[in-house]
C-alpha cells in the first residue's frame, strides 16, 4: 500500500512538472556568471491561455515572493505575454535560485550567480602615496591584499625592477570577512633586508588574469633609501669679498638642506642654496649640516655686508626763531657700514661742519655719524635754506635732508565748525566740518584728527593770512561722542596750536531685551526680577510697561540710565515678589516709544510668565467647606474642576477619609450617585494634585430623608385615673421640633400637647379614663416625603374576662387521641393561665413526663391563650373537668371549665327561633349544641299544626330556609342534631303562620322578661339618630352652596384628613402592612394623611393566627418596601413570591374609605389560582391606587385592572375620591376610567 501511495505522489509530481514546464518557462534556462555591476535579464513567458501578465509572479527559492528592490525592475512585455526581471547592478546579494509562478503552476528554475573582482591595495603606505622612506641596515616588509574577491585570488605576485621575486620572503594568507556573502581576502607579505642599493627601487604587486579578473593588475611602489654622506663642501659666489644689500650670494654645498635645491645621484649630493643680502646678515654665519647614517657633518661659512645710512635728521629750528638769532643746525645720520661722511650746504654754499664724530652700533654691526654748523638770521623775509648729505663712499650710496631757517609767528588756535541741515544731528546725516584759522607766520598748515585718527589726506585752502580746511562725511552712531582736533602749525609740532569739540550723534536704539531672573520656571512663592533693557542710544530714551495690556503704573518699576563712551543705555526693572498661580500666562511687555526721530518706529519685547503651581479650583467656595443639603434617593454630582500648572491634574475622592461607596462613579473631577442614602451623609474631599503639590477641597453632605418611626414602647399599660405616657422616636434629617403630630384611633388630637425630648416625643394623658384606651398613633412629617408613623396602643388594666365567644365548654376525643384544650380571656395587662384538676390541684405541678404540654399564645395586645395538650387520653382518669384559671395582677382571676368527654351523640341545639316569614316560606335558625366529638349535621323537622304528617330536612348548616309551604296555615318547626354516634333530642318546637299579609310570628319567646328602661334607651336612640340624618343633610347642603359661591369669587383653598380603613371582624391590619404617600394639588387643597387597611390580609391573618397559635404575622405576610413614586411596582414578582401564595382561604373581602362623616366601600373577590408559565402555582398580588379629590363633595371608590409583567395574574388598582358623598358600588366595576391622582396607596 505505501509503495503504491509512494508511486502515485511520484507521479503526480512528475504530471505538474509537466505542466508547469508546458505553461511557464524561464529564458536563459541556463545563465552564466556575471561579474558585479553588470545588468543582467531574466524573461518568465507564460502561456496566454492560461496567464495574464498581472498574475505571474517572481519567486526565490530561499524566501517565497520577490520583494520589492529599487536595484530590481519589473517589466510587462504583453506581446510575448512575458515579464521580465532586470538587476541594475548586479552584486552578490542577488545570488539565489529563481522562478516564476501563474497560479498554482511553476516554471524552471535559473540559478544567478555573481563574480566579485579583488581590490589589490599596499598596506602601510604614506599618507600622500608617496615613497615609502626606510634606512638601510633595516628589514622593510610590505603587505600586499586582493580583497573581498569571488572565488579568492590563490596567488598574488611580486617584482623589484619589474625582475618577478619568488624566492622565501614572499608568504600568503587568506580570510573571508564577508562570509555572508562569500567575499574573500588574499594577503601576500614580502621582507627586503635594504641597502643603499635598493635606494629609488620601484616595487610591483601583481595578480594574474581569472574569471573575476577581466585583465591583470598590478600595483607599485617606490623606495627611498636614506644612507649617510662621506665629505662635506662649501663654497659661496662672492669669493670672500665685502657685498651690499641686495646682492644675491650663491652658496654651494655636497649634501641636502630643507632650503636646497636638492640634485641626487648615486655617490653624491649637490646641493645650491641662493640668499638675498639684507641689513641683518651683516657678520652672520652661514652653516652646512647633514645627518648621515653614520656621523653628523657641519661647514661654515661668513660674508661682510655694506649698506648705506637709512635716514638723516636735522635739528635746530625747533624753538621761535627773532631776527639776529644764531641757529645750531645739527644733522645726524642712521646706521650704515662702513660709516657715511656728512656734508652742509647753506642756500648751495658747501660748509665744512665742525667736530664730526662716528659711533659703532655693536646690535646693528654698523656706525652712525653727526656734524653741526652755526647759521646767523639777518631778517625775517628772506628764508636760509639748509641741506644736509650723509653717503657711504664704498658703495656710492647716500641720503639727504634740508630745512628752511625763517623767523615765524605762532598762529592762534583754530575754529571748528559744524554744517549740517537739521537742528540736530542724527546717524546717517550728512556732516561738513570746517577748521580755520586766520594768524600766523607763515601761513600755517591745518590738521583734523577725527576720533583720534588722522585725515592726512585733507588738503588745506591758504590765502595771505587765513587757512581753512574741510572735511565731509556720513555720522554714524558709533561717531557719536567722538572728540574733532583741528591742529595749526607753522612751526615744529612742539610750537602747533590746536582747537577740540566733541560730535553729538541722535542715534535710537536698535533693539530692546527683556530677561527673567531666574531665567527658569517659576512656581508659585518665587521671588522674579524682569528686566528691560535698551541698546545704546543718544541721547537716553524712556521705557514704558504694561501687563496683559494694561499700562503699569510708574511705582511698580524703576528705571536707570547708564552712561557709555557713545551713548546711553536704560534699564528698568519689576520686581514681582511671592510670585502667585494667577500671573501664570501673564504677558509682561516693555516698550520704547518715543524718540527725537520722526522716522523712528517703536522698540516692544515681551515675555509670557510660566508659573508652575498645584491645582487651584475654580470654584473657592469649595475650599470654605460649604453644606450640601440633598434628599434621600435623588442623584447627586459633587464637581471640584481644577486648573494647575503643569496642567495634568490627579483626583483623588475620599468620603470621611475612606474610599467612596460602591454606588458612587468617580470620574476625575467629578462624582456622582444615582440614589442617595442616608448613610452617605459626611465629609467628601477631593484631593487634586499635580507634581507641583496637592489641594483638598471639602463637601459636606446633609441628606435628608424622611422620617423614621418606632414606639418606644409598642403597648402601654396604665391604671385608670393615672398619667399615660406614649412615646415615639424618630431618625430624620431635618429635625424640627413639630415633627410629631399624634393621632387617636385616627383623629388628630389637638386638645393634647405632647412634648419633644431629644429624638422622642411624649404624649401624656393625666387622669387617664378607660374610653381613652385605644390605637395612638404619632405621625412624623419633616417636609421629606413620605411621612412615617408608628402606632402606640394604650391599654387600661383591667381584670381578667373569659371570651365564651371563642371557647367551648367541652371537648370530646377518643381514647389514646390527642386532646387540646384551649382557653382565651381577655384583660390588662397580660394575663397569666392556671390550669385545674377537677379537684382543684395545679396540673403544671403535676404533669407527667410526655403526657401533657401547656401553651402560651398572646393574640392581641388584650386577648391571650391558653393550650392545654393531652397527647394520649387515657380512661378513665383524663374524662372529667378542666378549671382554667386567667390572672393579671392584683384583679380578681376568672375561671372557665372545659369538660374532656368521650366522643358520642351530639347535644339537642339550642335557641330555634323564626327569622322571617312569607307566603310560602319560613326562614329558621338555630344555636348548635356539642357535636359530640364528629361531624354533626342537623334534621329540620316541620308538619301543619293538627296534621300528622312530618317533612324532614337535613342541611350542615345553623340555619334553614323552609320553601315551598302552604299559605295561611301554621307549621311546627324541631330540629335536632347527629352524628355518626346518632341522634340528639329534638329541641323545643316553635310555630309559624303563613297566612297572607301576615309577619306575626309566634314563637314560644316571651318579651315580657325585657325591662323597660331598656326599651326606652332603645327608643332614645331611634330617635337621636334619625335626628342626626336629619343635621347631616342640612349640613351637606349648606356646605355645597358655600364651596360654590367660594370657588366662583377666590379659589378658597381648604384642608381634608382622609382617612382610610379596612376591616375584617372589626379588627385592622397592623400598620406595616401598607404605606401611602400624598402631595397637595394646584388649587383644591393643602394636605392629605392616608391610611390604608387591606381587609383581605387582615382575614387571613386572624385566621393564621386562630389556626397557627401565632403572636406574630407569618413570615411570608411580610412584603418588601416599595417605592412609593412607582404608579406600578417595578418587578411585580417580587410580589407574588412574597404575597398569598400559602394562604388556602380565598373569600370576599370588602374595602373601606371612611371620612369623619362618610364612608364608601368596595366589594373585592379574590381571583383563583393559576398556573404560571413555569408550572408553580401562584396566586394574583393585588396593589390599590387611592386617589382623593374634595373638588365635587363626593366619594367615588373604582376598581382598576393593571396587567402584570410575568402573566401570573393581574394588579388590581382602586381610585377613592373623597368629596363627602358616596357614588359607588358594592362590586367591582368592569369599566376602566382614567382620572387625574393626588395621592397614592399600595396594597401589598
Amino acid at each position: 500500500m505505501g509503495v503504491c501511495l509512494f508511486a502515485l505522489f511520484i507521479s503526480m509530481s512528475f504530471f505538474h512538472q509537466c505542466l508547469s514546464s508546458n505553461l511557464l518557462r524561464i529564458e536563459p534556462e541556463q545563465l552564466d556568471p556575471v561579474l558585479e555591476g553588470q545588468t543582467v535579464t531574466l524573461m518568465c513567458y507564460g502561456d496566454p491561455n492560461h496567464c495574464n501578465l498581472e498574475e505571474i509572479t517572481w519567486w526565490i527559492e530561499s524566501g517565497g515572493v520577490l520583494a520589492d528592490d529599487p536595484n530590481i525592475i519589473k517589466t510587462l512585455n504583453s506581446e510575448l505575454n512575458a515579464v521580465n526581471l532586470t538587476f541594475i547592478s548586479a552584486d552578490v546579494h542577488i545570488e539565489n535560485k529563481y522562478y516564476c509562478r501563474c497560479k498554482l503552476p511553476m516554471s524552471n528554475t535559473v540559478q544567478l550567480r555573481v563574480l566579485v573582482p579583488p581590490k589589490l591595495i599596499f598596506r602601510d603606505l604614506p599618507a600622500n602615496n608617496g615613497p615609502i622612506i626606510a634606512s638601510v641596515q633595516n628589514t622593510l616588509t610590505l603587505t600586499c591584499q586582493a580583497e573581498n574577491a569571488k572565488p579568492r585570488i590563490q596567488t598574488i605576485f611580486w617584482a623589484k625592477h619589474n625582475i618577478a621575486i619568488s624566492d622565501q620572503r614572499v608568504s600568503t594568507s587568506y580570510s573571508s570577512p564577508g562570509e555572508k556573502q562569500k567575499l574573500h581576502t588574499t594577503t601576500s607579505q614580502l621582507k627586503l633586508d635594504l641597502t643603499s642599493a635598493d635606494n629609488g627601487a620601484e616595487i610591483t604587486c601583481w595578480i594574474m588574469k581569472a574569471p573575476n579578473v577581466p585583465q591583470q593588475m598590478g600595483i607599485k611602489a617606490l623606495l627611498n633609501v636614506t644612507y649617510g654622506p662621506k665629505f662635506l663642501r662649501v663654497s659661496a659666489s662672492n669669493n670672500g669679498q665685502p657685498v651690499s644689500v641686495g646682492t644675491i650670494v650663491e652658496f654651494t654645498y655636497n649634501a641636502p638642506s630643507e632650503i636646497i635645491e636638492t640634485t641626487l645621484s648615486k655617490e653624491k649630493s649637490t646641493a645650491l642654496f641662493r640668499h638675498k643680502m639684507e641689513r641683518n646678515d651683516i657678520n652672520k654665519q652661514f652653516d652646512c649640516v647633514t645627518n648621515g647614517i653614520e656621523k653628523v657633518v657641519k661647514q661654515s661659512i661668513h660674508v661682510d655686508v655694506y649698506f648705506p645710512p637709512e635716514d638723516l635728521k636735522i635739528t635746530g629750528t625747533e624753538h621761535e626763531i627773532s631776527v639776529g638769532d644764531t641757529v645750531v643746525i645739527s644733522c645726524t645720520s642712521g646706521v650704515s657700514n662702513p660709516a657715511a661722511k656728512i656734508r652742509y650746504k647753506v642756500d648751495g654754499i658747501e660748509i665744512v661742519s665742525s667736530n664730526p664724530t662716528s659711533t659703532y652700533v655693536p646690535e646693528s654691526g654698523g656706525y652712525t655719524s653727526s656734524a653741526h654748523i652755526t647759521v646767523h638770521i639777518k631778517n625775517s623775509f628772506t628764508p636760509i635754506l639748509v641741506e644736509c648729505k650723509a653717503r657711504n663712499a664704498e658703495i656710492d650710496a647716500e641720503v639727504s635732508k634740508s630745512i628752511t631757517v625763517q623767523v615765524q609767528v605762532l598762529p592762534e588756535p583754530p575754529v571748528i565748525t559744524l554744517h549740517s541741515d537739521k537742528n540736530h544731528i542724527f546717524a546717517d546725516d550728512s556732516v561738513e566740518i570746517q577748521c580755520q584759522t586766520n594768524t600766523g607766520i607763515p601761513v600755517p598748515d591745518l590738521k583734523l584728527l577725527f576720533a583720534g585718527k588722522d585725515t592726512s589726506n585733507l588738503s588745506t585752502f591758504k590765502n595771505d593770512s587765513t587757512s581753512i580746511l574741510t572735511y565731509s562725511f556720513q555720522a554714524q552712531s558709533t561717531d557719536n561722542k567722538k572728540r574733532i582736533t583741528c591742529i595749526a602749525t607753522n612751526l615744529p609740532e612742539l610750537h602747533s596750536v590746536n582747537s577740540s569739540i566733541d560730535l553729538l550723534v541722535y542715534y535710537a536704539p536698535s533693539g530692546i531685551s527683556m530677561n527673567l531672573s531666574p531665567s527658569n520656571t517659576l512656581e508659585v512663592g518665587n521671588d522674579l526680577t524682569i528686566t528691560c533693557t535698551t541698546d545704546v542710544s543718544f541721547p537716553n530714551i524712556d521705557i514704558e510697561w504694561s501687563k496683559d495690556g494694561a499700562p503699569l503704573s510708574d511705582e511698580l518699576f524703576h528705571t536707570n540710565t547708564v552712561e557709555t563712551d557713545d551713548g546711553f543705555t536704560t534699564n528698568s526693572i519689576v520686581i514681582l515678589k511671592n510670585v502667585t498661580a494667577n500671573l501664570d500666562g501673564a504677558e509682561y511687555q516693555c516698550s520704547a516709544t518715543k524718540f527725537y526721530s520722526p522716522s523712528f518706529k517703536p522698540l516692544v519685547d515681551s515675555r509670557k510668565l510660566n508659573v508652575r503651581y498645584q491645582p487651584i479650583f475654580d470654584n473657592s467656595k469649595i475650599l470654605s467647606q460649604t453644606w450640601y443639603n440633598k434628599t434621600e434617593g435623588h442623584s447627586l454630582e459633587l464637581s471640584c474642576d481644577a486648573h494647575a500648572n503643569p496642567s495634568k491634574i490627579f483626583y483623588e475622592w475620599t468620603f470621611n477619609s475612606e474610599t467612596l461607596p460602591s454606588d458612587f462613579q468617580a470620574m476625575g473631577p467629578k462624582i456622582t450617585v444615582d440614589r442617595l442614602k442616608i448613610e452617605y451623609t459626611g465629609r467628601y474631599e477631593c484631593k487634586a494634585s499635580n507634581e507641583i503639590g496637592r489641594t483638598t477641597a471639602v463637601f459636606n453632605l446633609n441628606v435628608y430623608y424622611s422620617p423614621r418611626v418606632s414606639a418606644v414602647q409598642s403597648v402601654v399599660y396604665a391604671d385608670e385615673g393615672t398619667t399615660a405616657r406614649l412615646a415615639c422616636k424618630t431618625q430624620a434629617n431635618p429635625f424640627n421640633s413639630d415633627i410629631f403630630s399624634w393621632y387617636y384611633n385616627d383623629q388628630l388630637l389637638t386638645s393634647l400637647q405632647a412634648i419633644m425630648h431629644a429624638e422622642e416625643s411624649i404624649l401624656s394623658i393625666q387622669g387617664v379614663r378607660r374610653k381613652e384606651a385605644g390605637r395612638y398613633t404619632c405621625v412624623a412629617n419633616n417636609g421629606v416625603p413620605p411621612t412615617a408613623s408608628a402606632v402606640v396602643t394604650l391599654i387600661i388594666k383591667y381584670p381578667p374576662v373569659m371570651d365564651l365567644s371563642a371557647m367551648s365548654s367541652k371537648l370530646a376525643v377518643d381514647p389514646g387521641q390527642e386532646a387540646s384544650l384551649i382557653c382565651i380571656a381577655k384583660g390588662a395587662p397580660e394575663v397569666t393561665f392556671a390550669w385545674l384538676h377537677e379537684d382543684g390541684n395545679p396540673i403544671a405541678n403535676s404533669i407527667p413526663q410526655n403526657r401533657m404540654r401547656i401553651r402560651f399564645s398572646r393574640l392581641s395586645d388584650e386577648r391571650f391563650q391558653s393550650e392545654l395538650t393531652i397527647y394520649s387520653v387515657m380512661l378513665p382518669a383524663d374524662y372529667h373537668g378542666y378549671s382554667c384559671r386567667a390572672d393579671n395582677e392584683k384583679y380578681p382571676p376568672a375561671t372557665y371549665k372545659i369538660w374532656l368527654v368521650s366522643k358520642g351523640k351530639p347535644e339537642t341545639p339550642l335557641n330555634l327561633r323564626v327569622l322571617n316569614v312569607t307566603q310560602s316560606a319560613i326562614f329558621v335558625s338555630w344555636t348548635p349544641g356539642f357535636d359530640g366529638g364528629y361531624l354533626q349535621k342537623f334534621n329540620v323537622r316541620y308538619h301543619i299544626e293538627g296534621d300528622n304528617v312530618e317533612h324532614d330536612k337535613y342541611v350542615s348548616t345553623s340555619s334553614f330556609l323552609i320553601k315551598n309551604l302552604k299559605h295561611s296555615s301554621r307549621y311546627v318547626v324541631m330540629v335536632r342534631a347527629s352524628n355518626q354516634a346518632g341522634y340528639s333530642e329534638f329541641c323545643l318546637s316553635v310555630t309559624a303562620d303563613t297566612q297572607v299579609g301576615s309577619a306575626a310570628v309566634k314563637a314560644t319567646i316571651d318579651f315580657s322578661d325585657i325591662p323597660l328602661w331598656l326599651l326606652l334607651i332603645l327608643f332614645a336612640l331611634t330617635v337621636l339618630f334619625f335626628l342626626t340624618n336629619i343635621i347631616f343633610i342640612c349640613v351637606f347642603i349648606t356646605k355645597r352652596l358655600s364651596k360654590s359661591s367660594n370657588m366662583s369669587d377666590s379659589q378658597v383653598r381648604f384642608q381634608s384628613n382622609i382617612k382610610m380603613t379596612g376591616r375584617a371582624n372589626d379588627r385592622f391590619l397592623p400598620s406595616d402592612r401598607f404605606y401611602s404617600s400624598s402631595r397637595a394639588s394646584e388649587s383644591s387643597f393643602d394636605k392629605h394623611s392616608v391610611s390604608l387597611y387591606h381587609n383581605e390580609l387582615a382575614n387571613e391573618y386572624i385566621e393564621q393566627q386562630r389556626a397557627q397559635n401565632l403572636s406574630q404575622p407569618p413570615a411570608h405576610m411580610l412584603t418588601s418596601e416599595v417605592n412609593p413614586t412607582d404608579r406600578v411596582p417595578t418587578n411585580p414578582n417580587l410580589y407574588y413570591r412574597q404575597g398569598w401564595d400559602t394562604l388556602a382561604n380565598r373569600r370576599p373581602v370588602s374595602y373601606a374609605c371612611s371620612s369623619p362623616s362618610v364612608q364608601s366601600s368596595l366589594f373585592y373577590q379574590p381571583q383563583a389560582r393559576q398556573k404560571s408559565n413555569n408550572g408553580h402555582v401562584v396566586s394574583p398580588t393585588r396593589e390599590a391606587y387611592l386617589s382623593q379629590k374634595e373638588d365635587e363633595g363626593e366619594i367615588r371608590t373604582e376598581p382598576r385592572t393593571v396587567p402584570s409583567d410575568s402573566g401570573n395574574g393581574s394588579l388590581q388598582r382602586f381610585d377613592v375620591d373623597s368629596n363627602f358623598s358616596q357614588r359607588s358600588s358594592s362590586h367591582p366595576s368592569s369599566s376602566l376610567e382614567s382620572i387625574d391622582m393626588n395621592s397614592k396607596v399600595y396594597l401589598l
